[in-house]
């Protein structure tokens, strides 16, 4: 059900089609999306904010339309291969898809008093 929820939460596919990808009942789909949900947002409670307020959510939004012409939008998440000489001894550990070794480096950006602020990490094995 985790994949069936992080499918509606990216694209936005009505049940129906949600239920032709993943062979899951929309009935299923109905009762288990809200618990799900929840799950996930209980587990990371501690590391996302999420606000309160419709108020809250509608100057976000208002701010990306106004500052990057994004309507509709919250925030904004993007990753990047950042291309790396082969560490020793690690084999495969840092090789990618398109043929090179790589780590990741991924960027969040919100909107804060009507300007983009940018706040960024690597994800990466810390030694």
């Amino acid at each position: 059900m985790l994949e069936v929820t992080l499918n509606y939460l990216a694209t936005g596919n009505n049940y129906r089609t949600l239920s032709h990808l993943s062979r899951v009942s929309k009935s299923a789909i109905s009762i288990m999306m809200p618990i799900v949900c929840e799950t996930v947002y209980d587990c990371l409670k501690d590391f996302v904010k999420v606000f309160d307020t419709h108020d809250a959510w509608k100057k976000v939004a208002n701010g990306f339309e106004a500052r990057c012409n994004f309507p509709f939008c919250c925030g904004a998440i993007d990753g990047k291969h950042v291309l790396i000489e082969t560490p020793p001894h690690t084999g495969s550990e840092y090789f990618n898809y398109k043929g090179s070794f790589s780590v990741v480096l991924m960027a969040i950006v919100k909107i804060q008093n009507g300007l983009g602020k940018l706040r960024s990490t690597t994800v990466s094995d810390s030694e």
